[in-house]
């Protein structure tokens, strides 16, 4: 087919790359999430006196409290994170760079075929 000589290349137009929506980029595990984690399998009590430890200003409701809160994506993920590096089941450079998203440490058990054992 013949193009008609007036006719224009315009598949040549560089459009500005734009940065990923807020909602794509992975959210970090709170300080406080994480130290509730902690706790919580250091202790290896009851989690109404975890909650309490983090949070002590919260004494009304503290048991529904870290229930729900063991509930959360970001716990069970770091401590599943936890769990998974005190069984020393990782390779060494996979323990020494501390993910800090509950996607990449589910993008780590992925790769590694732990995400069965570990289920977030």
């Amino acid at each position: 087919m013949v193009e008609p000589p007036h006719r224009k290349n315009v598949s040549n137009i560089v459009t500005p790359k734009l940065p990923p929506f807020r909602d794509k980029i992975p959210k970090n595990i709170s300080f406080s999430h994480e130290r509730f984690a902690h706790d919580h399998l250091l202790s290896a009590c009851c989690a109404r006196r975890d909650h309490l430890r983090i949070f002590p200003r919260a004494r009304s409701k503290a048991g529904a409290s870290a229930n729900r809160l063991l509930q959360h994506p970001d716990v069970k993920a770091t401590i599943a994170w936890i769990r998974a590096c005190m069984a020393s089941e990782f390779p060494a450079q996979d323990k020494s760079a501390y993910p800090r998203s509950a996607e990449e440490i589910g993008d780590i058990f992925r790769r590694l075929n732990y995400w069965r054992r570990f289920q977030l």
